[in-house]
């Protein structure tokens, strides 16, 4: 395959390909995926998730008309600090205080 030319078709099937892998993924056209994919990503249980939800310390992006919910890469990116703030001691309510300064959540961008 490596220097052989692609039919003209090729490139179409092939990103249909990987839209249907990530579809199957659970990711979404808009980027957000259901809770799955978050527990591919991240590592975690579902519950786990669930209790980081029900604390705040993450956010669900949206729902599927089913209510499954969904999140986004900032999910990802904020479960991945809780992790590292863990490993370096910080207890949840450290890290719940950290996210929720002077009693208001601090957006990361």
């Amino acid at each position: 395959m490596g220097g052989e030319p692609r039919e003209a078709g090729a490139f179409a099937r092939g990103s249909a390909e990987d839209a249907g892998k990530a579809r199957r993924a659970g990711v979404r056209k808009n980027g957000l995926f259901k809770t799955g994919e978050l527990i591919r990503r991240s590592g975690l249980s579902r519950q786990v998730i669930y209790n980081y939800v029900t604390m705040g310390l993450i956010d669900e992006a949206d729902h599927t008309p089913k209510g499954h919910k969904l999140f986004s890469d900032d999910a990802v990116r904020k479960l991945k600090l809780i992790q590292k703030l863990q490993e370096v001691g910080y207890t949840l309510r450290d890290i719940k205080d950290i996210f929720f300064k002077d009693g208001k959540k601090e957006e990361r961008s």
